[in-house]
């Protein structure tokens, strides 16, 4: 997580907060944040998972990436990237 550029992040979770207030006018924003849920859900179907479980995992992966990157905007350390790499490398550990 420290690799990232801190102003990317720092941009899109004030882009998700703005989107909060006014989602008509980031409606396209949300849809692209969006793609990557749909993306781990059909990744995790075509891993085994029932369509309940692959859309729920999506929406935990999704969520404790998002997170993290705000984790670590708030108090970026090797602990941060830790985690992000603990938490992908469990992603891979789901039985199919």
């Amino acid at each position: 997580m420290s690799a990232c550029i801190p102003n990317r992040t720092r941009t899109f979770l004030h882009m998700v907060g703005l989107a909060v207030y006014e989602p008509d006018a980031f409606h396209e924003f949300v849809a692209d944040v969006d793609d990557l849920a749909r993306l781990l859900e059909e990744a995790a179907l075509r891993d085994g998972f029932t369509p309940t479980d692959a859309r729920q995992q999506s929406l935990i992966a999704v969520s404790c990436l998002r997170g993290l990157l705000l984790q670590g905007l708030l108090t970026p350390g090797a602990e941060i990237d830790a985690a992000a790499e603990r938490f992908i490398t469990s992603l891979a550990a789901y039985p199919a």
